[in-house]
């Protein structure tokens, strides 16, 4: 089985959001998705596309060592997050392509054990209007009712590594408390809370 193409596409979702994935179609008729989101370097990211697809064009491709080889990952290449993001979306495409020829789920292609579920979270960060303790607690409160089990948010707008210990910082890590406590008070202590500090904090204002 060859590569015939491989294509960029974005989806908007959001202000905020765009969300990413390689197309990868092979002559004998199979088509595989990965996603490879990284908002504000879409450009980029087509452009690298572009250039990688040239090298992968009728290149065969019928086993997981060959999608590893194919999309190998060099730590001096000066392509960065944009060339990591597409090959890693170009892997996730052509193990879908894989599964879909052998007719299997993509975790049987590598042995693993089956499983009968997978456990979920409800991103609530970016559709939280208004940012208010208010408002997470309210997002948090509609995800629950949809039957998540655990939450995610991203509390800590504005913070940032140069000015997380200043007086600047200060008190938006307060107002990022301030949504935590409010999302916890509404969903109560059955339901998970994780934060995403993403990397706004220094390990003092972490601690």
């Amino acid at each position: 089985m060859k590569i015939q193409s491989l294509t960029f596409h974005v989806l908007h979702v959001n202000a905020k959001t765009n969300w990413s994935f390689i197309c990868v179609e092979t002559d004998a008729g199979f088509v595989g998705w990965g996603e490879c989101s990284l908002n504000g370097w879409e450009t980029l990211q087509r452009e690298y596309a572009l250039r990688f697809a040239a090298t992968l064009s009728g290149r065969e491709i019928s086993s997981v060592a060959e999608v590893s080889a194919a999309c190998l990952l060099h730590l001096h290449s000066p392509g960065g997050m944009v060339e990591h993001s597409v090959k890693s979306a170009t892997e996730q495409a052509l193990l879908d392509v894989l599964a879909q020829r052998a007719g299997v789920p993509v975790w049987q292609l590598f042995g693993a054990p089956q499983r009968t579920s997978v456990e979920v979270y409800a991103n609530i960060n970016r559709a939280t209007q208004p940012r208010t303790p208010e408002g997470f607690a309210a997002s948090a409160k509609s995800a629950v009712a949809a039957g998540f089990k655990a939450i995610k948010l991203a509390p800590f707008d504005g913070v940032l590594l140069v000015s997380a210990e200043t007086n600047a910082g200060a008190p938006l890590i307060e107002a990022a408390l301030a949504r935590i406590r409010a999302v916890r008070e509404a969903v109560g202590f059955t339901v998970k809370v994780m934060v995403d500090c993403h990397w706004r904090l220094t390990p003092k204002t972490s601690r």
